[in-house]
């Protein structure tokens, strides 16, 4: 089935060297089908990332290929920190340490995932000013769709009145 085609490559990791420089990157590929499923359908619409897992090779599409990567990249990188020293074995979950390391706080990792998200987000603003640039070009844009105002998840404090 076309919609399961995964739209980056191990390869594609090494232009990052922010998530090379530590992580193996075919480690991280087993992230990457998640965030292609969870991830990038908040940035672009599904219908549109089913037409470019099916008809990958037509030009429109291959066009968005380098603006996609890294989105993929960075929201891979972020679900492997949250998840990849964690093993489950037959006595339950485990991570692994050894005599010459010492785990990080919990604080720390979500730190970590965040930024990684954080640069996922930077990249996605980038594919959606391209999508919305070329709306008529990608006719299954929904324009409205994708990247939310740095807004998102904040709120406001107002004045409660008294009676």
């Amino acid at each position: 089935m076309a919609t399961d085609r995964l739209l980056i490559s191990k390869e594609d990791f090494y232009e990052y060297k922010s998530i090379v420089q530590n992580s193996d990157p075919s480690r991280i590929m087993n992230y990457v089908r998640e965030a292609q499923k969870f991830d990038l359908v908040s940035v672009i619409n599904k219908e549109l990332i089913e037409d470019i897992q099916e008809n990958l090779n037509v030009t429109r599409n291959q066009n968005l290929i380098p603006l996609i990567k890294p989105v993929l990249c960075y929201y891979s990188y972020a679900r492997y920190i949250n998840f990849g020293n964690v093993s489950d074995s037959a006595t339950g979950f485990v991570q692994k340490i050894n005599e010459f390391s010492i785990p990080i706080s919990e604080k720390m990792i979500a730190r970590l995932a965040t930024g990684a998200r954080t640069l996922a987000l930077g990249y996605a603003e980038d594919l959606v000013k391209f999508l919305n640039d070329n709306k008529t070009i990608y006719t299954l844009w929904k324009s409205g769709c994708g990247v939310q105002s740095s807004g998102k998840g904040s709120f406001s404090i107002t004045e409660i009145s008294r009676t």
